[in-house]
């Protein structure tokens, strides 16, 4: 029975696992403008580690620290302040 059951959740978790290569691509939608009499916060989780892999000057590595993550939200921000209504 043991076998039977392990069995069974292999395949569904197979089967789970397979399904999320045919998901669609995710992708930033276009927000409606906040309303009149409010405003918004965006919060920035830590990104010490959104930084390019190449990035690392403890290796002596040439290319300067970037973190495109970082940058994609803060273009994002500086692009929606007004609309969005951030403080």
């Amino acid at each position: 029975m043991n076998l039977f059951r392990y069995t069974i959740c292999m395949i569904f978790l197979g089967l789970n696992l397979a399904s999320l290569g045919f998901a669609p691509a995710l992708r930033a939608g276009e927000l409606a403008a906040a309303p009149e009499e409010s405003f918004s916060i965006v919060v920035i989780p830590d990104t010490q580690r959104y930084q390019h892999p190449k990035s690392d000057p403890a290796n002596g590595e040439p290319t300067a620290v970037t973190n495109p993550v970082f940058e994609a939200w803060t273009d994002w921000i500086v692009a929606n302040i007004d609309q969005q209504k951030i403080a």
